[in-house]
């Protein structure tokens, strides 16, 4: 029987598994402004009718986030992506839902952001569910109940009837993302990447030099590699 602590650490590395193939891909991609980035074959317009918005933006640079809000290293990641989002506040910030499988909690808790993005609530919930994780004992409904009283009725709902959201997710799914977090990089010139690294987007952006230091090494649970 697995301990929890052991799950914990289990759950960390899984959500990694992305990365590593993310990284070794990310050395084929091509030179874009300080930045070398992974071909993106998505297009932007494909994506916004997917997202849900954090940061609408005014600059033209955008960047698209695919996260699971059960996975470790999303929430590990999340310190330096409100910093840039401080930092940058006319970059466009949207948020793609992928909940992954090993994650008992990740697809309801996508669909209440679905629904609290409907409802224009989602920058509540986001921050509060980033802020916080979910206990593997806790049912989504009690979560929000604890961290975000006002939207626990959310999670009380039964999301997994509506098929918008199912076919949204299911559409979502399809795309090119290996792991999470996974950034989709657009550039008002008109570049555009992909990278599972924050600081790789900024520099991609023109918005910063580059630090010669990989974030792919680094994650909760686990030894840098």
């Amino acid at each position: 029987m697995i301990k929890l602590q052991e799950a914990v650490l289990l759950t960390a590395s899984l959500c990694a598994v992305g990365f590593s193939y993310a990284a070794l891909r990310n050395t084929a991609g091509s030179r874009h402004g300080n930045a070398v980035l992974s071909p993106n074959p998505v297009r932007l317009e494909q994506l916004i009718p997917l997202a849900d918005t954090l940061v609408a933006g005014t600059s033209g640079d955008v960047v698209v986030q695919a996260l699971d809000y059960e996975c470790p290293p999303c929430r590990g990641h999340e310190t330096e992506n409100r910093a840039f989002r401080a930092k940058y506040p006319k970059t466009g910030w949207l948020i793609l839902q992928f909940p992954l499988g090993m994650h008992r909690h990740a697809y309801p808790l996508s669909l209440a952001a679905l629904e609290a993005d409907r409802l224009g609530a989602f920058k509540e919930f986001h921050a509060a569910v980033m802020a916080r994780p979910i206990l593997p004992q806790e049912s989504v409904g009690k979560y929000l109940d604890r961290v975000a009283p006002s939207l626990a009725w959310i999670g009380a709902k039964d999301l997994r009837k509506d098929e918008g959201f199912r076919k949204r997710l299911d559409t979502i799914r399809h795309l090119p993302i290996d792991g999470t977090p996974t950034y989709f990089v657009f550039r008002r010139d008109g570049a555009t990447g992909l990278t599972n690294s924050v600081r790789d987007a900024e520099a991609f952006l023109g918005a910063a030099k580059p630090t010669g230091v990989s974030e792919e090494g680094c994650r909760p649970g686990a030894e840098c590699r």
